[in-house]
Formats: structure tokens, C-alpha cells, sequence
């Protein structure tokens, strides 16, 4: 069984021989057969070629010719000289169109040349006509400017006279200037001596002005120094007392001072009370105030005592009034009145009103005078002077007052400015006299404010005492 198989593999394998051995010949036949044929058409080609290459050379020869006509070489491009043909066309033949000849698209060069030496011709024409109108104008410009030599001669002439006039006038025109010169150089001189002798004039002035302000000076001087003195008369001494406290009887709250009615004393007035180790006054706190109820002799008169102090002192002890105490008062000095003017809005109970009558009469009543005051409605009334000590100033005006009480207000604290009047706050004023207000009932209705009503308020300014024994 094994040996059938080999013998048919061998059987296969030769016939597959054979046909791959007749494939392989009739290939080879094929291929020889078509390199002959091959080999037969490429020398057909090459005898073509070189045919066709002698008839290019031949062609080649015969262009070069006709690109040496046209002035090329033998290496430019047919291109490049169809290109120079175009530009030679349009720069050389631009009017060919208009000269009747053929289509300037079919023209050529031998045609240019003839459109070009005809063009010549017609130009040299022109030229040689152009040419004997040239001669022609020369001969009329020769005739012209022989006239205008005659015209300039003439003018020569007369530019000449002319010149001469003008000569005379300039010669006489310096003789003039000369004698103008002379007469302002006189001038000159006479206006120098007159500058010169007001100069001199205005240093006599400047002297005179300088002596003057010497004088204006030493003036000036001497009204600083009287203003001085003025101010320092003016100067409220707080170190020496208007009075004393003689006696005090505290249980019927008054006491005894030594002024009276040979003192200038008035009733109602009102002191300060401070104690006899107190220095100086400005910048202490009073003891108290007292206000005079009855004048009694020259230099003796009883006041009660509206206000005192019951806290301790810097020992423990108490500070009531008592015997040897000082009285001070910035209105009341002993033999002349103190003068007062008043500006602002005066308010001296807090409740918003102008209490500008009352201060002027507490002013009087003790013992001052009021020589000027501004009223609520911007109203001057009197006049500041040199006698005028303080300027008792409320509150200022603002934004929201008038511009009568503003401008009112302004030339009063001016005045007092040039007079050396002192300015005084109204609630110093009210402190160095002793007065403590009044203590009245709360009226109600539009003028009642919440804060007058608050607990403890208004009970009294005094603590209880019991009534004295007889």
C-alpha cells in the first residue's frame, strides 16, 4: 500500500516536470522573438532621429539667421524676442495706427522703419519751419529791444533828474534833521536840568517822608504804649478784692460786708465769695455768691446768701462763708462804674429766649453801665469808647442768622478790637458777679421741655434748714 503511494507521488511530480519545461520554452520563444523585434524598431528610430535631427539643425541654423536680422544672438528665447518686439512696437511705432498704414497687430519692423522715416521726415519739415519762425521772431525781437534801449535811454534820462531832484531833498531833508538834532539836543538838556532838580525835589520828599515816618513811628510808639497802659488799667484784678465779709449769720443766710452807699454800693448787687488764702482768683472756684438786700451805712450793708458750699475741704472740714472771706466782682469797683457792651445771643436761663433787657439790667444794677449793645434783630444801639472795658459776647451768629445780625456782629467785635476792649463770656461774666439765677415754677404748655420735669429736679438750691429761735 505504502509502495502504490510512492509511485503515484513520482508520477505527479514528473508530469508537473514536463509542463513547467514546455511553460519555460515557449516563454523563452516569446521573449527572443520580441527582443528581435524590439531591437528591429530601435534602429528604425535611431536612422529617424538622426534625420529629424539634421532638418532640427538645418531649422536651427536658418532662426539664428533671422535672430541676427533682428540684432539677437543665437541663445535668446523666441519669447524674449517677441516680448522686445512688443515694447519696440509700442515706444517706436505708438502713432503707426493713426498714419493709415495696415493694423498695428500685423506690423513688422520693415514697416516700422517706414512709419518711422516717414515720421522723420515730417518732424525735420516741422523743424526747418519751426526753425525760420524762430529767425523771423529774432528779427522782430531785435526791432523791439532797439525800441526799449531808445525807451531806457529816455528813462535813464529822466531817472537821472529825478535823482538829482531827490539829491537836493535828501541834502535838504539833513540840513533840516541836523538843525531838528540841534534843537532836541537843547531840549535834552533843558529836560536833564529839570529831571535833575526834581530829583533832587524827590529826595527832599523822601527825606521828608522818611522823617515823617520817624515821627509816624515814634507816634505809633507811643499809642502801643498808651494802649498798653489802657489795657492794663483795664486788666480785672482778681487778686485784690472789691470787699469783706464782716459778719455771717448762717442761720437767717446773710452776711455783712463793709461797702455801702459812700462806696457807689447798689442794691441787688451780686460778689463772688472767696477765701482769704486764695492767691488769685482767676481760675479758682468761689465759696458762694451773695446779693446786697440793704445798704445801711457808707461802708456797711447786708446780703443774703444766694449760693454756698458744703463739701469738704481738703482737711475733712467744711467751707461755708464765713468772716474775712473776698468779695470779687467784674462790674462793681469801688467809687466808678465799670463799661459794658454786649453782643450775641444773650441766654442767661437756659430756656432759649434772649435775655438781653435782663443782663443789661443786672449790669446796672450792679453799679455798671452799658455803653453799646447789638440787639436780636441786628440793631447797633449806642457806641464802644475808650472808657469801654469789657465786650460781653453771647453766642455768635451762624449760618442760619441774618446777614444784618452777622455783619452787626462783626463791626462791634471790631471796634473792641481797635479800642483794646477785653472780651468777657457771658457765663464768666454771670460767675465773677455771683449771680446764680432765679428759682421760679415750670409753666407748662409750648415752652415746657421733658427735661424739666425729670426726678429731683427743681427742689430747691438750698438743704433744709430749721427756722432760728428768737
Amino acid at each position: 500500500m505504502a509502495k502504490t503511494r510512492e509511485t503515484t507521488v513520482y508520477q505527479i511530480g514528473l508530469i508537473v516536470s514536463i509542463v513547467l519545461t514546455i511553460i519555460l520554452g515557449v516563454t523563452t520563444f516569446i521573449f527572443y522573438k520580441a527582443e528581435e523585434e524590439a531591437v528591429k524598431a530601435r534602429n528604425v528610430a535611431e536612422k529617424e532621429t538622426l534625420v529629424a535631427d539634421e532638418k532640427s539643425a538645418e531649422v536651427k541654423e536658418k532662426i539664428n539667421n533671422l535672430k541676427s536680422v533682428v540684432g539677437k544672438g543665437g541663445g535668446d528665447l523666441v519669447e524674449d524676442i517677441l516680448t522686445q518686439f512688443a515694447d519696440d512696437q509700442h515706444r517706436f511705432a505708438e502713432t503707426y495706427p493713426n498714419n493709415g498704414a495696415v493694423d498695428p497687430q500685423a506690423a513688422n519692423y520693415p514697416e516700422m522703419l517706414d512709419f518711422l522715416t516717414i515720421a522723420n521726415k515730417q518732424l525735420h519739415e516741422q523743424f526747418a519751419k519751426q526753425k525760420a519762425d524762430v529767425e523771423t521772431i529774432k528779427t522782430e525781437h531785435t526791432n523791439i529791444v532797439d525800441e526799449k534801449d531808445k525807451e531806457i535811454v529816455a528813462l535813464r534820462e529822466q531817472f537821472q533828474a529825478q535823482a538829482k531832484q531827490i539829491k537836493e531833498k535828501h541834502e535838504e531833508y539833513d540840513r533840516g534833521l541836523q538843525a531838528h538834532l540841534a534843537a532836541q539836543e537843547e531840549d535834552n538838556k533843558r529836560i536833564q536840568e529839570s529831571l535833575n532838580k526834581k530829583d533832587k525835589e524827590l529826595d527832599k520828599k523822601k527825606e521828608d517822608i522818611a522823617d515823617r515816618d520817624s515821627l509816624i513811628e515814634s507816634k505809633e510808639t507811643q499809642l502801643q504804649g498808651a494802649v498798653g497802659e489802657l489795657k492794663k488799667s483795664r486788666e480785672v484784678n482778681l487778686e485784690a478784692p472789691d470787699g469783706e465779709v464782716i459778719w455771717v449769720n448762717q442761720p437767717s443766710r446773710t452776711v455783712y460786708i463793709n461797702l455801702g452807699y459812700g462806696d457807689g454800693l447798689r442794691r441787688q448787687t451780686t460778689f463772688s465769695v472767696y477765701g482769704d488764702d486764695v492767691v488769685n482768683a482767676v481760675g479758682a472756684e468761689p465759696k458762694g455768691t451773695i446779693e446786697v438786700i440793704r445798704i445801711d451805712e457808707p461802708h456797711l450793708s447786708v446780703a443774703r446768701i444766694t449760693s454756698d458750699k458744703f463739701e469738704p475741704a481738703y482737711d475733712g472740714s467744711k467751707a461755708p462763708i464765713v468772716k474775712g472771706d473776698r468779695l470779687i466782682s467784674t462790674i462793681f469797683h469801688r467809687g466808678r462804674p465799670e463799661r459794658f457792651a454786649i453782643t450775641g445771643f444773650i441766654d442767661i436761663d437756659g430756656d432759649g429766649m434772649n435775655d438781653l433787657e435782663m443782663l443789661i439790667s443786672l449790669i446796672k444794677r450792679n453799679g455798671g453801665l452799658v455803653d453799646a449793645f447789638v440787639d436780636s434783630e441786628g440793631n447797633r444801639m449806642g457806641k464802644l469808647s475808650s472808657q469801654t472795658k469789657y465786650l460781653v459776647v453771647g453766642t455768635p451768629p451762624n449760618d442760619k442768622s441774618s446777614q444784618k445780625l452777622t455783619d452787626a456782629h462783626g463791626k462791634i467785635t471790631k471796634s473792641a478790637k481797635q479800642y483794646g476792649v477785653e472780651k468777657l463770656d457771658l457765663k464768666d461774666l454771670l460767675n465773677y458777679m455771683g449771680y446764680s439765677g432765679r428759682e421760679g415754677s415750670i409753666g407748662l404748655g409750648s415752652r415746657a421741655k421733658p427735661e424739666d420735669f425729670l426726678p429731683g429736679k427743681n427742689k430747691g438750691g438750698s438743704p433744709f434748714r430749721r427756722r432760728p429761735s428768737s
